[in-house]
C-alpha cells in the first residue's frame, strides 16, 4: 500500500490530467475531486487544497468575466470590436495573425498576461459584431504571440525575472541586459507565427468547425428554437449600445483597469476585480447579471489546479517528480545534448507546475552542473528560461493559456493545438540558443 504523501499526489494528479483530456466530466468536478481526494487520504489539509482560491489568477479571471459582461451590455465592446474589424477587414485569418504581431510586440514591455485579458475583452466585443469570427480560432494564437514576444525581452515575462534573480546569487556569472533574449526570442516569435499562420489556424479551425456541428446537433433537439432569445439580446444590445453614459463610465473603468495592471500599482488580480466591482456600483452591469452568465466552471477548476499544484508542493510530489528528470540528465553527455536535455525537460514539467517555478527549481540544478562539466551556463540557463516559458501546450502550463478555457476551448483541444506549435518552437530553440550564445 502506497503511504508516501508525495506518491500519492502523483497518482491522483495523473488521474487529474487522464480525465481532463477524455473529457468525459466537467473540469471543474475533476479539479475539485482531485483536490479534496488528497484531504480524505491525508495527504494535506482542507486549507491547503482550496488555497488556489485565494490565486491572483482566479480573481484576474473571474474580474474580468464580469468586465466583459459590463463591456457587452455597455455596448463598448462592441465599438471596440468594430474598430478592430474594420482594420482587419472583417476577414478572421488576417484578424489573427494582425493580433498575434500586436500581442508579442507588446508583450516584449508589458506583462504578457495582461496583453491576453485584453485582447479577449476586445475579441469578446468583435464576435459579437460579426458572424464570421469565432473566438475560438484566434484566441490560442494571439496567446500565442504574448508568450513568445514575452521572451524577446528581460521584462517580457516572469520566467526571465525568476532567472534573472537565480544567477544574481551565483558567482561568476553577469546579469542578463533588457534585450539579451532579442536574438533568440524574434526569430522564435516569427517562426511561432509562421507555424500558427500555415498549419495551426487551420488545423484548429477544422477542429472548431466539427465541434461546432456536433454541439449545433445537439442544440438543436434540445431547444428547437431559440428565436424568441436571441431577439431579446438583441433589442437589448440596441438599447445598451444607446446608453452612452453607461459606454463612457465604462470606458473610464477600462483605462483605469488597464492603468493599474501596466504600471503595476496592485496586481491584475486586484485590477480586474476593482474594475468588475465598479462596472456594478455604476450600473454598467447588475450583480445577478454577473453572477449568472459568468463561467464558473472555469473560475472553480483554475482554483482547483493552483489547489492541487500546492499539494503537490507540501507533499513532496513535485521534488519526486523533479528528481526523477533531473537524474535523467547525466554529467558526462556531450555539450549540445545536455543542453537539448535541459530544455526539453523543463518544456515538459513546465506543462504541469508554474512556469517561474520551473525555472527557480531548475537553474540551481543545471547551472552549476554545466559549470562543473566545462559548458558555458548561459545558453544552459537559456535553455531552462526558454523552455519553462514557451509554455501554451496545455491549460496547466501556464496562466495565460488557461484563459484559453474561458472561450470555450477544451483541454485535448489545446493539446491537439499546439503540439506541432510546441514541437517546431523546441527545435528552434536548441538551434538558436547555440548560435547566440555558444556552447
Amino acid at each position: 500500500m502506497v503511504t508516501n504523501p508525495g506518491v500519492i499526489a502523483l497518482i491522483v494528479f495523473g488521474v487529474m490530467i487522464v480525465l481532463w483530456c477524455l473529457d468525459r466530466l466537467p473540469m471543474a468536478f475533476v479539479a475539485m475531486a482531485g483536490c479534496l481526494t488528497c484531504v480524505v487520504l491525508k495527504v494535506c489539509t482542507l486549507p491547503k487544497a482550496m488555497s488556489g482560491f485565494t490565486n491572483d489568477l482566479v480573481f484576474l479571471v473571474a474580474g474580468m468575466e464580469i468586465v466583459g459582461i459590463a463591456l457587452l451590455k455597455s455596448g463598448l465592446a462592441n465599438v471596440i470590436g468594430q474598430a478592430v474589424l474594420k482594420a482587419s477587414k472583417n476577414d478572421e485569418r488576417r484578424l489573427m495573425i494582425i493580433s498575434f504581431c500586436i500581442a508579442a510586440v507588446m508583450s516584449a514591455f508589458m506583462s504578457n498576461m495582461t496583453v491576453v485579458a485584453l485582447f479577449l475583452v476586445i475579441f469578446r466585443g468583435v464576435v459579437k459584431t460579426a458572424d464570421n469570427i469565432d473566438i475560438k480560432n484566434i484566441t490560442i494564437p494571439v496567446i500565442a504571440g504574448a508568450v513568445t514576444g514575452g521572451s524577446c525581452t528581460l521584462v517580457g515575462s516572469t520566467p526571465q525575472l525568476a532567472g534573472q534573480s537565480v544567477i544574481a546569487n551565483m558567482q561568476d556569472m553577469d546579469a542578463f541586459k533588457l534585450f539579451d533574449f532579442a536574438p533568440v526570442g524574434i526569430p522564435i516569435a516569427l517562426i511561432t507565427g509562421l507555424v500558427i499562420y500555415f498549419y495551426a489556424y487551420p488545423h484548429g479551425k477544422k477542429a472548431v468547425e466539427r465541434e461546432s456541428r456536433m454541439s449545433a446537433s445537439c442544440d438543436a433537439k434540445a431547444t428547437p428554437d431559440n428565436g424568441a432569445a436571441d431577439d431579446k439580446e438583441a433589442v437589448d444590445l440596441l438599447q445598451s449600445v444607446a446608453d452612452r453614459k453607461k459606454l463612457f463610465t465604462m470606458a473610464g473603468i477600462s483605462l483605469l483597469m488597464v492603468l493599474m495592471m501596466v504600471t503595476e500599482f496592485v496586481s491584475v488580480g486586484t485590477a480586474a476585480m476593482v474594475a468588475a466591482l465598479l462596472s456594478m456600483a455604476a450600473g454598467c452591469v447588475t450583480q445577478k447579471q454577473a453572477f449568472s452568465e459568468m463561467n464558473w466552471n472555469i473560475v472553480i477548476w483554475l482554483a482547483g489546479c493552483f489547489g492541487i499544484a500546492e499539494i503537490m508542493s507540501v507533499s513532496g510530489g513535485t521534488d519526486i517528480l523533479t528528481s526523477a528528470i533531473a537524474d535523467l540528465v547525466s554529467e558526462g553527455m556531450p555539450p549540445f545534448l545536455f543542453f537539448a536535455l535541459v530544455t526539453l525537460v523543463c518544456m515538459i514539467l513546465t506543462q504541469l507546475i508554474s512556469n517561474t517555478a520551473c525555472v527557480l527549481i531548475f537553474m540551481p540544478i543545471f547551472v552549476p552542473m554545466a559549470t562543473v562539466m566545462g559548458i558555458s551556463p548561459y545558453p544552459i540557463a537559456m535553455g531552462v528560461i526558454y523552455g519553462s516559458s514557451l509554455a501554451y501546450l496545455t491549460p496547466l502550463a501556464s496562466a495565460q493559456i488557461g484563459l484559453a478555457l474561458t472561450v470555450g476551448h477544451r483541454f485535448r483541444e489545446i493539446v491537439n493545438y499546439g503540439l506541432l506549435v510546441h514541437i517546431v518552437t523546441y527545435v528552434a530553440v536548441i538551434t538558436m540558443v547555440p548560435l547566440v550564445f555558444p556552447l
